[in-house]
């Protein structure tokens, strides 16, 4: 069940119990990625605000996805950025993303302890995280 709370409303109370100030660009950062299901590149971001007439340099972007990062808040994948579909419960989830159109959707698989005790039995590795997509194309029909 989806939250309430908009996405920009977890970010303040995450950037309030941080200690850090709630920016006008970190409030405009995060309004564009709740509005967009699809993964945005710092350039997209960058194109967004400043056609909002709100221009905000690469480095401050970048600095901003990273402590939204840091929160959890968002997701980076192939140099992309996706907010978190549940703030308030936060999964390590996956991604469907539609080539055709970039429409992005989490999902989540419950296969980690399977993956992690296979790979320390076989290998002697310790399975931290896991990130993944799936790459393909979307029914637009199914999207929900």
């Amino acid at each position: 069940m989806k939250s309430e709370k908009r996405f920009s409303d977890y970010a303040s109370e995450r950037f309030e119990k941080e200690g850090w100030r709630m920016s006008a660009g970190v409030r405009n950062i995060c309004e564009i990625l709740e509005s967009h299901e699809n993964f945005l590149s710092q350039k997209e971001i960058a194109n967004i605000l400043q056609d909002m007439g709100k221009a905000v340099d690469y480095t401050t972007i970048y600095r901003i996805l990273r402590k939204l990062q840091s929160l959890k808040l968002v997701h980076e994948f192939d140099q992309k950025w996706h907010r978190e579909n549940e703030p308030a419960n936060p999964l390590h989830g996956h991604f469907l993303i539609c080539e055709e159109t970039g429409y992005a959707e989490e999902i989540y698989l419950d296969y980690f302890n399977a993956i992690a005790k296979q790979l320390a039995k076989e290998k002697g590795f310790v399975l931290k995280s896991v990130k993944m997509a799936f790459f393909g194309q979307s029914d637009p029909k199914r999207r929900g």
